[in-house]
């Protein structure tokens, strides 16, 4: 606690005193004016805002330590007049200014700052967001073109593969045609010669070296 003279005048001329926070403990000092009974004379005083009561003093002295910001009213008359009637008495109105953290204007620009990092901070996700998804879109398009291609390239090979197998196909039923046309050529060249030849066979005119051939030929 700071404790100074914060009174640049009379208190008669002096209507409010303005403190900073750290000037939280004031000293009020009074007295009438009447030296004749001054020692006998007893005060009462109140601090409004801090006081629930009236106090009494015969001092005229009063310490307050450790005030809160705000505002306060500081009452003080002789303790013969009613509480009601301060004509006499004085009045001091004192504002204790807060620390600039706990200012109104500190708060709402603390407040605003707060805000305004907030929302930069989701725009900017936002944003992030944003361009990661137009990243992915594109990946993903450019994937797509490639299974296309790569689709349409698979489907052009099992075309051909299709087209070589049935190739292939056709190939070996032309061969299996041949040949079957071949073997039955031969059975028909076979049949009609076997037939002449048996009946030489059987003819008894026919000389041992013609027969000995026609066995070589039927067998």
């Amino acid at each position: 606690a700071n404790e100074k003279a914060v009174l640049n005048k009379s208190i008669f001329y002096t209507d409010r005193i303005e403190l900073s926070h750290k000037e939280n403990s004031v000293t009020f000092s009074f007295t009438v004016l009447d030296y004749f009974k001054k020692e006998s004379i007893k005060y009462r005083y109140k601090l409004e805002g801090f006081d629930p009561d009236w106090a009494t003093t015969n001092s005229g002295t009063t310490v307050y330590t450790n005030l809160n910001p705000g505002d306060y009213i500081f009452r003080a008359a002789e303790d013969t007049e009613s509480l009601s009637n301060n004509s006499n008495g004085i009045q001091l109105a004192i504002s204790i200014s807060p620390p600039f953290y706990k200012t109104k204007y500190f708060i709402i620009t603390s407040v605003a700052f707060l805000i305004a990092i907030v929302f930069t901070f989701y725009f900017l996700r936002l944003r992030y967001y944003k361009k990661r998804q137009i990243y992915l879109e594109n990946v993903v398009a450019a994937r797509t073109i490639e299974l296309k291609l790569a689709n349409a390239t698979l489907m052009a090979k099992n075309k051909e593969i299709t087209s070589m197998a049935k190739k292939v196909h056709d190939a070996d039923e032309m061969k299996l045609r041949f040949f079957s046309n071949v073997h039955h050529e031969f059975r028909t060249a076979l049949s009609l010669i076997i037939g002449p030849v048996e009946q030489l066979k059987k003819n008894k005119s026919v000389l041992n070296k013609v027969r000995c051939d026609i066995n070589i030929i039927s067998s």
